[in-house]
């Protein structure tokens, strides 16, 4: 996997949410885990198999495709951030209005134990304790992560979810193969 600059400095755990459910979903989501281990912004330790799940607010839309990734990064939450949409912009993404398709959404979960809310950038993801799409994943990869907030796990957060959308084992992928290929 990719070696974050700067090893001295010390690193923070950040984990993603990717979704896409327009245009060719798989790759855009491979894709975006190959863009962000090529960008050197953060050393990716894990990544969940690809989940097919069921849109939220607008349901007339493609299922998406969804995944967790777990990693390293030196990177302030605002670097990580202009990384993260400046990956999106590479992927054509679109704008939208709230709850529409998505050719490719990068969301940042956590970013260690700090609590961030600001008007264009909030973290943890404020959605995150109902969106069953983040939680199963994660908690495949992560499941012992402590909420900065509700100071609960995420498989007690999974657990306590009431979002009761379908989620299907869609790919188990493997990050040494993606970015081999790429």
């Amino acid at each position: 996997m990719n070696n974050v600059k700067n090893s001295n400095i010390e690193k923070n755990r950040v984990i993603l949410s990717l979704g896409s459910n327009l245009g060719e979903r798989y790759n855009s989501i491979l894709n975006a885990i190959v863009l962000l281990n090529n960008s050197g912004a953060i050393d990716i330790i894990s990544i969940s198999s690809i989940y097919e799940t069921e849109p939220i607010g607008e349901k007339n839309q493609a299922k998406f495709l969804n995944l967790a990734l777990f990693g390293l990064s030196y990177l302030t939450y605002y670097e990580l951030i202009y990384i993260i949409k400046s990956i999106e912009y590479l992927l054509n993404r679109k704008k939208r209005k709230k709850w529409l398709e998505r050719e490719i959404d990068i969301d940042i979960i956590f970013y260690d134990n700090k609590i961030v809310d600001f008007p264009n950038l909030t973290i943890p993801h404020k959605e995150m304790i109902n969106r069953k799409f983040v939680l199963l994943p994660l908690s495949k990869i992560y499941p012992d992560f402590i909420h900065p907030v509700y100071k609960k796990t995420v498989m007690q957060l999974l657990e306590e979810c009431s979002d009761d959308s379908e989620i299907i084992l869609f790919d188990k992928i493997n990050f040494e193969n993606i970015t081999r290929n790429n």
